[in-house]
């Protein structure tokens, strides 16, 4: 009602009674953005989510069990992750809510790793993700540790992604499977098969010797520690060891450059690839099942429908369908909604 109001005397130009009653008119403005896109008269817009897709995705790829029945059962990731990393239990969190109305803190550490530790990311990851608001350096240190502890497959998944595809890139030709993923070297290009038979391609990749040493910044932890960086040389150093680097070529900003790519990157890539193809085939069906799509924002689809048409329950039962590829996969649509402007 808020928004609609505000929405309202915007179109009215009529600013001073905006700030008069919400403040700054320019960030009142900016909040409604969303709520300018509105369905046609006699009409309403339909809405809904995928739930956490990228880490149900993810742990099917992967093959992490404890993540699996918590997608098949309550779906509280955030709760279930920090009960992994520190010794904790759902009913502590449901304590907690009960007592104060509020969610458990552990709870906000939970989040933050699950979206910044999925794709290989670490403390610099954490601070992106503004974990460095309410967690020291040696606490994201911690934290990136034991949540590494407590998804051993999602790391190993990783590490055998980009094995897959350095041992595709030296024997063209040759299928490199990891799980439901696979990579094969075509001409100059390094082609990753996903589960949906959908190819994601690498030009001309190409892989290099270097030579990793961790060394000191020079900075100290919170904890008193030496902080160490990975460094790589085109040549031997002291102390360090032989490796070999996986890039390719790809567009930026108009440019074409040469990118690296690393066990994080490429299941970053087949995980949201994959994503967009459950997506992908859900829009397929909604349109078909009688919601002209409007348009589809990241993981959410929203259509147009007829005032009194449908309803939120079959649209998200409509999404949460699995293509024969991702037949058990435990895919949940939420958060639906139906309303004249679109909102987040």
């Amino acid at each position: 009602d808020e928004a609609e109001a505000a929405i309202g005397l915007i179109m009215l130009r009529d600013a001073e009674t905006l700030e008069a009653i919400w403040g700054n008119a320019l960030a009142v403005i900016t909040a409604c953005i969303r709520g300018f896109i509105s369905a046609a008269d006699g009409h309403d817009l339909i809405c809904a989510d995928y739930s956490a897709i990228e880490a149900r995705v993810i742990a099917v790829l992967a093959g992490e069990e404890w993540r699996l029945d918590v997608f098949a059962g309550h779906g509280k990731i955030y709760e279930a992750s920090a009960c992994q990393m520190f010794n904790m239990t759902m009913a502590d969190f449901e304590q907690h809510k009960k007592e104060t109305n509020s969610h458990h803190p552990a709870r906000k550490k939970g989040k933050v790793s699950e979206l910044a530790l999925g794709y290989q990311g670490g403390v610099g990851a954490m601070g992106k993700f503004g974990a460095d608001k309410f967690m020291t350096r040696a606490e994201m240190k911690t934290t990136v540790k034991t949540w590494r502890d407590a998804n051993r497959k999602i790391c190993q998944f990783w590490y055998d992604l980009e094995a897959a595809g350095k041992a595709a890139v030296n024997a063209p030709g040759v299928v490199y499977a990891v799980g439901l993923i696979s990579y094969q070297m075509r001409g100059d290009v390094l082609y990753c098969r996903l589960p949906s038979g959908r190819e994601l391609a690498y030009h001309e990749p190409r892989l290099t010797p270097v030579w990793v040493v961790w060394q000191s910044t020079g900075e100290i932890e919170d904890d008193g520690q030496p902080v160490f960086e990975r460094k790589e040389y085109k040549y031997p150093v002291d102390g360090s060891r032989e490796d070999s680097k996986l890039s390719c070529m790809t567009e930026d900003k108009g440019r074409w450059l040469r990118r690296s790519l690393y066990g994080g990157l490429l299941a970053e890539n087949v995980t949201q690839a994959t994503s967009r193809d459950l997506l992908a085939e859900a829009l397929l069906r909604v349109e078909a099942a009688g919601y002209p799509i409007t348009m589809h924002v990241h993981d959410e689809i929203v259509a147009e429908i007829r005032k009194g048409f449908g309803s939120v329950e079959q649209f998200e039962a409509i999404m949460a369908q699995n293509p024969i590829w991702a037949k058990d996969w435990p895919i949940k649509a939420a958060g639906g909604w139906i309303g004249l402007r679109y909102r987040k």
